[in-house]
């Protein structure tokens, strides 16, 4: 005697549920797989109200969802396959190494100088002038640039104590931007600087920016505190020096850099 759990009717549902759904048909049976809910940041969330995924390099995946609960200070080392599923992947705030996350830190300071916006250009663009305003002792033109000599491209060298770093200019607007990358000297990727200058009724305000990746993890509070502390004193050094009557008296003499024109 056939049951009616054995007719091809009842078998003919079973087969297009399993292959649509993913059923399994036990003792004639069809039990369809539960909705199983999800942990995410924002609580509980059914495979149906799953943010869209993206996938990056190494395998790694992340949703489009930004995590507030990661702050700003915070360094995050992963693994393969173990992204946190809410953390939003900026290319140029982020890098990524050996499954390791480092944050891109921002430092800005900023002074403002009795002097014209001319004469604090003609100080910045001259890499001469820099011994006698800022902590660094001695400067060095390994590559001049367009226009001659400290124009975009060219490579200058500063030393202070043991440690020596070598800038390459990026961008140069007459009194008013020189932007610059550092190529060695420092243990970090991707260093960028820009000093802005912007005319202001009592003379220059100097606003000095600079992002860089620290090369090695759990050491960007320490890089960034080192170089904020060298940033403000070579903007305030700047700004005092360029308001001094002894530098204003040999500016008469001395024009200073080419590009300050």
């Amino acid at each position: 005697m056939t049951s009616a759990t054995d007719s091809p009717a009842a078998r003919g549902p079973g087969r297009r549920l399993r292959a649509e759904s993913g059923a399994i048909p036990t003792e004639g049976i069809v039990r369809p797989k539960a909705s199983l809910p999800c942990h995410y940041a924002g609580g509980l969330r059914r495979p149906e109200q799953q943010p869209r995924r993206s996938v990056f390099p190494w395998g790694l995946r992340s949703t489009e969802l930004e995590a507030p609960a990661l702050g700003s200070e915070r360094n995050l080392p992963v693994s393969r396959g173990a992204w946190p599923s809410s953390l939003f992947i900026s290319v140029e705030e982020w890098y990524l190494e050996g499954g390791v996350i480092m944050r891109r830190r921002h430092i800005n300071v900023a002074a403002q100088s009795r002097a014209s916006i001319g004469e604090v250009f003609g100080l910045l663009a001259n890499g001469a002038s820099w011994p006698s305003w800022s902590p660094i002792e001695s400067f060095e033109l390994e590559r001049p640039g367009t226009p001659a000599p400290e124009g975009s491209g060219a490579i200058r060298v500063f030393r202070r104590g043991r440690t020596t770093g070598r800038d390459e200019i990026i961008e140069v607007i007459p009194n008013r931007r020189l932007s610059y990358a550092s190529l060695s000297g420092l243990p970090v990727r991707n260093y960028r600087g820009e000093v802005d200058l912007e005319s202001a009724e009592t003379g220059t305000v100097i606003r000095w920016h600079s992002s860089f990746v620290p090369e090695v993890w759990g050491t960007g509070w320490i890089l960034e505190r080192g170089i904020r502390r060298f940033l403000e004193q070579c903007a305030r050094g700047l700004a005092q020096y360029a308001a001094s009557p002894g530098e204003a008296n040999a500016r008469r003499t001395d024009q200073g850099s080419p590009l300050a024109s």
